[in-house]
């Protein structure tokens, strides 16, 4: 990993605050990158030169700084990282005295650089992952090709098995993703991906059994967030439409519930997918004479296609008199001029309730 002042910069932030010593960090040209000392930042470090040529610690007293121009009484060693020298660190003072230290802190150097590193490659591969996602998802389409190469030789992953997409919305939630993450790997889930995508939205995809998403359900149910789930489907194809079905399964339910399942709104999706024209030809009429009766009569239909024709049940979650209800479904008859009892008249009628305007 190459020494940067920005990167050197970092480490002696990390260390200073611990640590009562002039430390000096030098990157493979031997120049000064950073330093405790600000005065001395891009100054050329001639005992640094002689560590990188050699890979060698160079000890300095008193008597050798002359031979080496820009240096201090003290020692200097390489630093190693992914098995290659990446720069030098410098200790200035007595090298009777600092010798000890020095090296813990060429090692305590050497782990943030390899924390920083682990950081940066994780970062980079979140973008590659986020910028892959975006793509696939883009409203206009994508490009399978594409992708699928970026998923073999980038990403080094296979999508080619049944995807369930999850999509969870809510404020805030990006602050859950790595707990979300963990969760999925000590649930020892079958994640492709866990990753954010819009502002207030976290998506992830799933291969396997419905018992096991169930459990991460569960666990996603005391979160602050809504939870839509799209149907199985396979490959890159069955990622963008299970996504597309679960934002839709959310649309649908409008908050009603915690948790909402594709499946259940087969019927909204059927009818959502009539072309207007035709829509309009046969119902529009309708829906205008049913909603011109009001929210008492609208509720009154919804609530007894929920209970399945069942006059009994539904006057009981109505909480009134079974004589009302036969009259309220008499009234809708009358004016509408469908009869909700009729299997041709109900599918018209809950067709026309189970479209939502865009």
């Amino acid at each position: 990993m190459k020494i940067t002042n920005k990167l050197g910069q970092e480490i002696i932030k990390r260390l200073a605050e611990n640590i009562d010593v002039d430390i000096n960090i030098m990157n493979l040209d031997g120049k000064i990158v950073a330093s405790t000392d600000k005065s001395r930042i891009n100054e050329l470090h001639s005992g640094a030169i002689e560590v990188i040529k050699t890979n060698n610690s160079l000890i300095l007293n008193n008597e050798d700084v002359h031979y080496y121009p820009g240096t201090r009484p003290g020692v200097n060693l390489p630093i190693v990282n992914q098995q290659k020298m990446s720069g030098v660190v410098g200790v200035s003072g007595s090298p009777q005295d600092i010798m000890r230290i020095t090296g813990l802190i060429r090692t305590s150097v050497e782990i943030v650089i390899d924390q920083i590193y682990t950081q940066q490659q994780k970062y980079f591969k979140e973008r590659q992952w986020n910028n892959w996602l975006h793509q696939l998802l883009h409203p206009s389409g994508y490009n399978k090709e594409k992708l699928l190469e970026e998923a073999t030789y980038s990403l080094r992953i296979s999508t080619e098995t049944y995807w369930r997409v999850i999509v969870l919305q809510g404020a805030g939630v990006h602050h859950l993703l790595e707990e979300i993450r963990q969760e999925i790997t000590l649930s020892k889930i079958n994640s492709l991906f866990t990753l954010p995508f819009k502002e207030d939205e976290v998506i992830i995809a799933v291969s396997i059994d419905f018992e096991a998403i169930q459990r991460l359900l569960n666990w996603l149910y005391h979160k602050k967030v809504r939870i839509g789930v799209g149907d199985q489907m396979y490959g890159l194809d069955g990622i963008r439409q299970s996504y597309q079905l679960a934002k839709q399964a959310l649309w649908f339910n409008e908050g009603k519930r915690k948790i909402t399942y594709s499946q259940e709104w087969n019927l909204e999706r059927l009818a959502g997918s009539i072309p207007d024209d035709v829509f309009n030809n046969i119902c529009l009429k309708y829906k205008h004479l049913l909603e011109s009766l009001g929210e008492v009569y609208i509720n009154t239909i919804d609530t007894y296609f929920l209970k399945n024709f069942s006059a009994k049940e539904t006057a009981e979650t109505l909480h009134i008199h079974r004589n009302t209800l036969l009259y309220r479904l008499e009234q809708i008859t009358l004016k509408v001029g469908l009869d909700p009892r009729l299997f041709d008249d109900a599918f018209l009628l809950r067709t026309i309730r189970s479209r939502k305007e865009i």
